[in-house]
């Protein structure tokens, strides 16, 4: 019988030793939470500064593009209708209405001009298209 005792009692002293563990790891568990809620504390707070400030420049952009698209109209009722009309169409078609000529070549499809041609686009007295992708040079 004492044999049983004995048996029973290293049992009981060993389920104690898994318990005193446990409550170690809880211990330290529960120290790793409370540095963890901490630290997602702080990156909430830096978040939400974070999305106020791109709010505040998305409305800022908003309010440019107001203002841009603006002028744009402004610019575009002192044009010629036919001027226009051949922009839209050709920004349609190709995503852009106008294009740089540099080095004798458009940027956009990089097409070579001819001489005379840049010669004439460098005068400005007409609007020149590109032969290549129609683009208002």
């Amino acid at each position: 019988m004492l044999h049983e005792i004995e048996a029973v009692e290293r049992e009981i002293r060993g389920r104690e030793d898994l318990i005193l563990a446990e409550m170690e790891k809880a211990e330290s568990l529960t120290v790793e939470v409370k540095r963890e809620e901490e630290a997602f504390r702080s990156a909430e707070v830096t978040v939400r500064a974070q999305l106020r400030e791109l709010e505040e420049e998305g409305r800022k952009l908003q309010e440019q593009a107001g203002r841009l698209t603006g002028e744009r109209d402004a610019v575009a009722a002192s044009l010629k209708p036919d001027v226009t009309a051949r922009f839209y169409r050709v920004a349609k078609l190709r995503g852009t209405g106008l294009s740089e000529a540099r080095d004798e070549r458009c940027t956009q499809c990089h097409m070579k001009l001819r001489p005379q041609m840049f010669v004439d686009l460098k005068k400005n007295d007409d609007i020149v298209e590109c032969p290549q992708c129609s683009r208002i040079l």
